[in-house]
């Protein structure tokens, strides 16, 4: 039989699905919403006869008859061979979103909702219509819409319009109102604005995503590199560099023809001299910056990460976006020669997924740090790694081509 709380239960996932704001915005036919049960065996009604009567009862104290609000109580008639006619429950009936919205508390929120939704009707149709399909991404932001509102207004009258988050003279809005919501405002603003205004290649919030999206200056990541070869900028005095990283994948550098990738900034600062080449180091997963740079494409480019899931998390990641990229010091040999180097890698970050952009050796080291594997929740950090390895590697490697 179900009970009073097994109907609030109902009542509060069909809220949570946003079904009850979707159904108040848009007159939706879900209402009313039905909870149904099922039908009671004649022998069950003869033996909890009294139990039943009980219930009934109290399913109609907390019914809309009773209280005004909530849930109406349908009933069946069943013709009973030693009982004769009984009326028994088969359905709950939510009539509308506001019997059911009432019912779980949430009349408050209802009435704010909609009253959020007439001010957008007016001010921005293209964003209302959105909310009334997304209701529950709104919620939790109803009290700020109308400074969203006002970012949309704002966009729609200067698309990409060039400055610092922090120069948006806007009354009441500022880099805090920005960091808490630049989520729910990326919503609103691919609603409305036209295409051309926005990057809708830039789909996270990471790096910045919100600003290059948008048409926001940003205080964007640098690209740190060392020159390995002399020949290469000789009329400079810098062999050390660090460029914002738009300006490093706009511009080649002259004379470069291998490009290795490290992660830890010693290894970087250590890293021999090799001719034709430079160095980039200190990225981690920063290197999808990276690998925006056009130019790459036409150089070998040579990725060296740490022996741990996100090392090759990162090289599979660099892959995805420079199919040629090769890698050293990342096979099993490498793995085995190096084991009693080895640290734990903690279980909480760990990686276990699918990595799609590894060689048949790449592949089968990492999964070997897998749950289970021989090697599991092994990190050999690259600094651990003997120096002289890294240079067998270069010469072994150099020889091969």
């Amino acid at each position: 039989m179900i009970s009073v709380n097994d109907i609030k239960d109902f009542a509060n996932r069909a809220w949570n699905r946003g079904d009850v704001l979707r159904g108040a915005a848009l007159s939706d036919p879900e209402f009313p919403l039905r909870l149904r049960f099922k039908k009671a065996g004649g022998q069950h009604v003869i033996d909890s006869f009294a139990e039943i009567q009980r219930w009934v009862s109290e399913l109609n104290a907390s019914s809309k008859d009773k209280r005004g609000f909530g849930y109406a109580v349908e009933f069946s008639q069943v013709n009973h061979r030693k009982l004769g006619r009984q009326n028994l429950p088969s359905d709950i009936r939510f009539d509308s979103p506001y019997d059911l919205a009432r019912f779980i508390g949430k009349q408050n929120d209802l009435d704010e909702y909609l009253t959020v939704l007439r001010y957008s009707e007016e001010q921005n149709p293209s964003v209302a219509a959105w909310m009334k399909s997304n209701p529950m991404k709104v919620l939790p932001h109803m009290q700020d819409w109308e400074k969203v509102l006002r970012v949309c207004d704002y966009l729609l009258a200067n698309p990409r319009p060039g400055i610092y988050l922090r120069q948006l003279a806007l009354p009441g809005i500022d880099t805090k109102f920005f960091e808490g919501k630049r989520a729910i405002l990326s919503e609103a603003l691919t609603q409305c604005l036209p295409r051309e205004a926005y990057e809708d290649c830039v789909t996270g919030l990471s790096r910045a995503g919100f600003e290059r999206r948008y048409g926001f200056l940003y205080d964007e990541p640098f690209v740190r590199f060392r020159i390995l070869d002399d020949s290469i900028l000789p009329d400079s005095d810098y062999r050390d560099v660090s460029v914002p990283a738009t300006d490093f994948a706009r511009t080649p550098i002259p004379g470069v023809q291998t490009v290795f990738i490290t992660e830890n900034k010693v290894n970087g600062l250590a890293f021999p001299m090799v001719k034709g080449s430079i160095v980039v180091f200190g990225l981690g997963y920063g290197i999808g910056e990276l690998a925006e740079a056009e130019w790459l494409k036409d150089k070998r480019v040579v990725y060296w990460g740490d022996i741990d899931t996100h090392g090759y998390g990162i090289l599979s990641m660099l892959r995805g976006k420079l199919p040629h990229v090769e890698s050293i010091l990342m096979n099993c040999r490498d793995l085995d020669q190096n084991k009693n180097l080895a640290v734990q890698e903690s279980s909480d970050t760990r990686r276990t997924d699918s990595l799609t952009n590894l060689t048949d050796a790449e592949l089968a080291a990492y999964q070997r740090l897998f749950p289970g594997g021989d090697c599991e929740g092994t990190r050999i950090e690259q600094e651990r790694v003997p120096y002289m390895q890294l240079i067998s590697a270069l010469r072994l490697d150099d020889r091969k081509r």
